[in-house]
């Protein structure tokens, strides 16, 4: 179902209309807002239980078409129906380009966004299917957790069938598109064996490391308080949009430091059952300033920051002088 804001107080249903209520019905289990081709409009991967999985891509005139097939993300990486839970959005190899991971009951699948509207799935080639394979995974997304510039990857597991619990997973980006278990370095949470669902990311202090808070059936919520002690450096992008998109949503950011160009499309960081900080933030490892912040608005317009500090929390409005 799709509904559209009128703006007013009210929605009026758009399903047929928008082409979303063309597809066959699937069982939907998490629904992820992305820019997957940097368009400037904004597509809708559905991930759905034991049926393939959507792609609806967006013309910017509130129509979709499901291209799920033929980008290469219905399936799984054995071309099975998993029991797709949730897409989580970030650029995993540092090519630019926004890549799709999606927890499942099997592997899961990296989908490496190959930049010509298909995606390959590179769920073995980047070390995961050894670590994630083990398990049921739920909920889960990128974040860079030690602010060394590279995203690393917080997993969610636990059982499909019965109450029982298995550890959450830490995987450590290496910054060639693979990713180590980094559970020792994560602390003892990570031995500890939960019956986890969500996980949403949040730097819920502000002190420039991203936190993870995590859902549990049966008891209580857990709040991960990030208390890595590496010297990295880092920006948080505090963006508000043009009239009606209070926190930017489509928004394309370029952080460029020490040669290294990092890219990030706002979605509100939408999870599995979840919404973490719409906030954008960007580990910087050992650069000292940004050279170059670019946003790219929703609907075109551009803003351009140059030799910026790192370290802060930077509020950015389209209509405003940044503070």
């Amino acid at each position: 179902m799709l509904y559209l804001n009128d703006g007013d107080g009210t929605y009026r249903d758009a399903t047929a209309a928008s082409g979303i209520g063309a597809v066959t019905p699937g069982r939907a289990m998490g629904v992820t807002a992305w820019d997957y081709d940097l368009d400037g409009r904004m597509d809708l991967f559905v991930a759905n239980d034991a049926s393939p999985s959507f792609l609806f891509h967006g013309d910017g005139g509130g129509r979709f078409a499901e291209l799920g097939l033929t980008a290469g993300v219905a399936y799984g990486f054995n071309g099975d129906a998993a029991a797709a839970m949730a897409g989580a959005v970030g650029d995993f190899d540092g090519d630019g380009l926004p890549d799709l991971h999606v927890t499942n009951s099997a592997y899961g699948s990296m989908f490496r966004n190959e930049g010509n509207g298909r995606f390959r799935d590179r769920v073995i080639a980047s070390g995961l299917a050894s670590a994630c394979g083990q398990y049921v995974s739920w909920g889960g997304g990128f974040a860079d957790l030690d602010d060394d510039g590279v995203p690393d990857l917080f997993v969610a597991d636990g059982d499909l069938h019965h109450p029982t619990g298995r550890p959450d997973l830490f995987l450590r980006g290496r910054g060639d598109g693979t990713f180590e278990d980094a559970g020792a370095l994560g602390g003892a949470y990570f031995h500890a064996e939960l019956l986890s669902r969500g996980a949403a990311f949040a730097d819920f202090d502000d002190d420039g490391r991203m936190d993870v808070f995590v859902t549990t059936i049966g008891d209580r919520p857990v709040l991960l308080h990030n208390r890595g002690v590496a010297a990295h450096h880092w920006i948080t992008l505090d963006l508000a949009g043009p009239r009606g998109n209070p926190t930017a949503v489509g928004a394309i950011v370029t952080v460029a430091a020490a040669g290294r160009r990092q890219v990030q499309v706002a979605n509100n960081a939408a999870g599995y059952l979840t919404q973490g900080d719409p906030r954008l933030h960007f580990g910087l490892g050992a650069a000292t300033k940004i050279d170059r912040i670019e946003i790219r608005w929703p609907g075109g317009a551009t803003k351009t920051l140059v030799d910026q500090p790192v370290d802060r929390i930077l509020r950015v409005a389209f209509d405003e002088a940044p503070r």
